[in-house]
């Protein structure tokens, strides 16, 4: 989300307005928006910095937006620290958090997506609460099993 003032552009991110307590009208309406809040919330205290992906079709302006279709609902990266080849660097790895609630499922484009980045050497999880997103950053991804949207931990 970003705010202007006077030709200044400041970023506000969703784990502050997860950390206010506060609640929009989205959130109360949406679980998934208050799950998001939560969840980046979550993964920042670890280092990891996330950020709102909507994806989407403005018809009225014809005009695409979001990453791309099938892309995280939040999407950032965390700072790993390489080993040898890199001793001390530490990289941003890309990171995609796809928050579900208790009885949605990911859809085909969206377990492409994340099949693609863990493929590629990212870290994509599907959360179902902020202790799934926090595991899936400190043991790393998941992968893609079974049935659409279903995942396990790669260990």
């Amino acid at each position: 989300m970003r705010t202007a003032g006077r030709g200044q552009t400041k970023e506000v991110s969703l784990a502050r307005c997860a950390a206010s307590g506060k609640q929009t009208t989205s959130m109360q309406a949406n679980p998934e928006t208050a799950l998001m809040h939560r969840i980046a919330l979550a993964v920042s205290r670890l280092g990891a910095r996330v950020f709102r992906n909507n994806v989407g079709f403005d018809p009225e302006r014809k005009i695409r937006y979001g990453l791309c279709k099938g892309s995280s609902d939040l999407i950032g990266w965390t700072p790993v620290t390489i080993t040898r080849a890199h001793v001390g660097k530490t990289i941003a790895v890309f990171t995609a958090i796809e928050a579900k609630g208790v009885n949605t499922r990911t859809t085909k484009e969206q377990a492409a997506f994340i099949k693609k980045l863990i493929e590629d050497g990212g870290i994509a999880i599907i959360a179902r609460d902020e202790q799934a997103a926090v595991e899936g950053i400190v043991h790393g991804p998941t992968r893609l099993s079974g049935a659409v949207g279903e995942c396990q931990k790669i260990r």
